[in-house]
């Protein structure tokens, strides 16, 4: 028991006048510091929430008008179709406006109307029933608006309408033609409030209320009545010939009255006291031997966040556990990875990734005997030792601690999984002692983490011998990014329209003495988990970002070039800095840069992606979304990215002939992402059947073995110097070796 303290230690230690004086000086130096920051506070706040709510009511407007682009863009694709084909059947009909609600959820229906405003054919017909051969002269609003189609033979849009099969909708006319005579109009009725489910976003609604009318009729509304009307900030939008008004107002009002003024100072005056009661005491007691030793002791030996043991308490364990395994008694040692947990720090913060960790301390516990036998080996590592049951197995032990790991994490208001990767080593059977035994856990958690199937791996001989094969590789590549013995080599992007060598791809090739050639499937991975990554991707953008401007000054001509970031970069603070900086040293103008993020990497976290990719944009460079089509469907999210292009998956390119589903997906999702306002660039182009399809399919650029595998700098440059027309694909003997032999064109 600690003993009481001396009243000669405690209380009359007032009497020492330094640590008195500087307690008075802080307290005073607070409670001045509250006052001047309350007022400041007072004067600003509610300019600052009017301009937040006008940047937000920008942000909708525009996010809206995206959308709404979107929903008529796919109607005019409807439209396309019947023009292409001619008088389109009914069952033709019916599967082309499945594919396009497929894609946007949004639409009530999609009808075709006849010449006198009837509507003949609705899709889908079982819950659109009511309105087949319904006659729009009933409705005045619907009629007013197809007249205005009628007569100007453009797209006109009603406001909001009573529909006959139930429920609100918005009317979307379009005239079909066939030479200068009308064959009917393609009615698409957009569902107001599945429309504004995908813009006004539930933080948004937490923050703001929003009010949508069309002059006459309430477009939207998120609640009964507008909150706090009178700090509305409004805009107009017009949509084919139909004006929206919008009002935004903040849920909450930010108020800073004098009663409040004076309540905050007298609450920061006694909580400086308090600080500078506390500073006091701490001036003194801070020096007790006792407490200063066990705070050494803890941090030496205890994870602070978790309360777990660390490295130090998990070798003592080992030490301790050891001698008495057997092969009757075998003691098991885990090691557990947790995947993306860096994503979860960079998007969220620090305080929901220590979150985290916390739930999976919780969750491990349930499944071992005391807290002494778990510990946290590292940032996102965790270590299990626990004896192995004779009725247990590795594989058991393995899936037991994954099903708890594998459960959902709330995160943000989101529900999120990490994967993980376990690594197992058994006592006495893979090692006798702690080193050999985490040696060897730590070998088969190497292997689990590029396992994509289990991510489990219990250690064999085979598994040490590949690790270290892993490990000598790392250095080697290591020494080569560190002294620059990797080469770049560009790939031509060529325009579809004239075959204009419009610029390249940048790739990084690393050729070593020992190990030949490695491909980059091979050591990227190897980058990207050892930290090379961030070193490798600065050394690539800056060498290709030289490479170009010395192109363009040797040519006379703007040279674009095509670099690939990876996520490590991505989620990089300090990418934008740094690439202002290697545009800035080089000279290349920023135009003439390309940046290109995968699609599943964009999507992780929607809304990082949009700020980051907006602060690229400033200085005009471009962004393109790489492997797109890979796993999302839907092109809503496209109008919140600001991308001037996507790059299709290969894939989709290697069955365009072969399969008429995904040769028709294909030519949709150019036209869509078009109609948008977005370049298409098809990648791994190898036959000339792949490129006359995309060429009808009007994609703008294309890249691949038809033209040119990845050359060096020396014949890149050729065929700047030679031509920047590329001749036509039917006139290519060997298309996959193309000008990677240095062949001139001609």
């Amino acid at each position: 028991m600690r003993a009481a303290p001396d009243p000669s230690r405690g209380f009359l230690r007032l009497r020492h006048p330094l640590p008195l004086a500087v307690s008075l000086l802080l307290a005073l130096a607070l409670i001045g510091a509250v006052s001047f920051a309350w007022q400041v506070f007072a004067r600003n706040q509610r300019a600052q929430q009017r301009t937040d709510s006008v940047h937000a009511l920008e942000v909708l407007a525009n996010q809206l008008n995206g959308q709404l682009r979107a929903y008529l863009g796919a109607a005019r694709i409807l439209r396309s179709e019947w023009e292409r084909y001619g008088s389109a059947s009914y069952a033709q009909f019916q599967a082309d406006a499945g594919t396009i609600q497929s894609a946007f959820p949004a639409f009530r229906a999609l009808n075709w109307m006849d010449t006198n405003g009837v509507i003949r054919w609705v899709y889908p017909s079982h819950s659109n029933q009511p309105a087949e051969n319904y006659d729009l002269r009933n409705n005045p609003d619907a009629w007013a608006a197809f007249r205005r189609a009628r007569d100007s033979g453009t797209l006109a849009v009603s406001g909001v309408l009573r529909l006959t099969q139930g429920g609100r909708g918005i009317a979307a006319y379009l005239p079909i033609r066939r030479g200068a005579q009308a064959e009917g109009y393609i009615n698409a009725v957009i569902g107001p409030e599945a429309l504004m489910r995908q813009v006004y976003s539930p933080r948004l609604g937490r923050n703001y209320s929003l009010s949508i009318s069309d002059g006459r009729h309430t477009v939207f509304a998120s609640d009964a009545g507008l909150q706090n009307a009178a700090y509305a900030v409004q805009s107009t939008l017009d949509v084919g010939g139909q004006t929206w008004l919008l009002r935004l107002a903040p849920r909450n009002i930010r108020t800073a009255g004098a009663d409040a003024a004076w309540t905050v100072i007298a609450i920061g005056a006694v909580l400086a006291m308090i600080m500078a009661w506390l500073c006091y005491w701490l001036l003194i007691t801070l020096s007790e031997r006792r407490g200063s030793q066990l705070h050494t002791y803890r941090a030496a030996n205890f994870d602070r966040i978790t309360g777990l043991g660390n490295t130090f308490r998990l070798r003592a364990h080992l030490l301790e556990k050891l001698p008495a395994a057997s092969a009757a008694a075998p003691l098991a040692l885990v090691l557990i990875h947790l995947g993306r947990f860096s994503l979860i720090n960079s998007i969220y913060g620090f305080a929901r990734g220590d979150a985290v960790l916390r739930i999976v301390t919780k969750r491990l516990l349930t499944l071992v005997d005391s807290v002494e036998c778990l510990f946290r080996s590292g940032s996102n590592e965790f270590a299990v030792v626990m004896p192995l049951a004779a009725s247990d197995s590795e594989e058991t032990l393995a899936k037991r601690l994954m099903s708890v790991l594998s459960e959902a994490f709330e995160i943000h208001g989101m529900s999120l999984r990490l994967p993980c990767s376990m690594g197992l080593a058994v006592a006495p059977e893979h090692g006798a002692s702690a080193d050999d035994l985490l040696a060897n856990a730590e070998s088969a958690l190497v292997q689990a983490r590029e396992d994509k199937v289990s991510g489990h791996r219990v250690y064999s001989e085979n598994l040490r011998t590949g690790t270290a094969t892993k490990l000598r590789l790392e250095s080697r590549l290591r020494k080569a990014v560190e002294n620059e013995k990797l080469t770049l080599v560009y790939q031509p992007i060529i325009r579809v329209a004239d075959r204009y060598l419009q610029g390249f791809e940048a790739l990084v090739r690393w050729t070593d003495p020992e190990f030949g050639s490695v491909p980059p499937a091979t050591f990227i991975p190897i980058a990207e988990q050892s930290g090379l990554i961030e070193l490798l991707g600065r050394w690539v953008l800056e060498k290709a970002c030289a490479q170009a401007a010395e192109w363009s000054a040797e040519f006379g001509k703007p040279v674009q070039i095509s670099v690939n970031l990876s996520p490590s970069q991505v989620l990089d603070l300090g990418l934008v800095d740094e690439v202002r900086r290697v545009l800035d040293k080089t000279g290349l103008p920023p135009e003439c840069l390309v940046l290109e993020i995968t699609e599943s990497l964009a999507m992780q976290s929607l809304d990082v992606a949009v700020d980051l990719l907006n602060r690229l944009k400033q200085p005009g460079i471009n962004i393109a979304l790489d492997d797109f089509g890979t796993g999302y469907s839907s092109f809503n999210y496209l109008t919140r990215l600001p991308i001037y292009a996507i790059k299709l998956d290969r894939e989709f390119i290697r069955n365009l002939g072969s399969d008429q589903r995904v040769t028709k997906i294909t030519g949709m999702m150019i036209q869509l992402a078009q109609a948008l306002g977005l370049q298409v660039v098809g990648e791994g182009v190898e036959t000339a059947q792949q490129y006359a399809l995309l060429h009808d399919y009007g994609c703008d650029l294309v890249q691949g073995y038809l033209f040119s595998k990845p050359v060096p700098a020396e014949q890149a440059g050729i065929l700047l110097a030679k031509s920047r027309s590329f001749p036509h694909p039917d006139f290519q003997a060997e298309p996959r070796h193309g000008m990677g032999e240095g062949v001139p064109i001609q």
